[in-house]
């Protein structure tokens, strides 16, 4: 059966985590598929579409996923073993220029590298009268419909969120989240410290809301 595999999927997010967003914000319905024999089983989209839906979600994942100063932090965050670390490329020098700063110089201003959650699998949001996706993410045309693009983290007390910490709503004819979670502009993070995951609560506190 065509839906066998997302409505599996959707039913261990409905498990692990109630999730819903912030009173009042427009949902847009979202597919998420953890490989692309996933989608393609799940026949909303063709195997080239999904390859390229999987591809660009990895693309939003590199820029834009939460970023932490050590794997302790990220693992707290995500779960044990769910980390991993990111060097970051040293660009060449050039005189005058503190963004191309010598390795030394960038090591020592926290260029060297960073912890980040693994990559999981990609939501597709359709949306909904129009509007467009965060820029940076890919807008597919899908049978008159534009679905964004991004990944999906599961974290460490079970809540499902997209790249930007927004909750993954679950309910029985399916899942959502806010549509503010695919638009706006997809930004790189700062790497977290001690200091900024107690300022903050933690990755997607700040979208968080519980209800019946």
């Amino acid at each position: 059966m065509k839906r066998s595999r997302r409505v599996a999927l959707t039913g261990l997010m409905a498990s692990t985590a109630i999730a819903l967003s912030a009173c009042g914000e427009e949902e847009v319905p979202i597919q998420a598929y953890a490989s692309v024999d996933q989608c393609v089983t799940d026949g909303l989209f063709d195997r080239a579409t999904c390859g390229e839906m999987l591809g660009q979600a990895m693309e939003v994942h590199q820029q834009a996923a939460p970023r932490y100063d050590s794997a302790q932090l990220c693992e707290e965050q995500f779960g044990p073993g769910q980390c991993t670390y990111q060097p970051v490329e040293m660009k060449p020098a050039v005189e005058g220029d503190p963004a191309t700063a010598a390795p030394e110089q960038q090591q020592a201003s926290g260029g060297g590298g960073f912890f980040m959650p693994l990559f999981m699998g990609y939501m597709a949001g359709k949306m909904l009268g129009g509007g467009s996706a965060m820029p940076g993410m890919m807008q597919r045309n899908v049978g008159g419909s534009t679905y964004g693009v991004q990944p999906y983290y599961r974290t460490n007390d079970g809540r499902f969120t997209g790249v930007k910490g927004d909750p993954v709503n679950v309910t029985r004819s399916g899942a959502t989240m806010s549509k503010s979670a695919f638009t706006g502009p997809l930004t790189t993070p700062k790497v977290a410290n001690r200091t900024t995951v107690t300022r903050t609560g933690g990755f997607g506190s700040r979208t968080m809301a519980f209800g019946g």
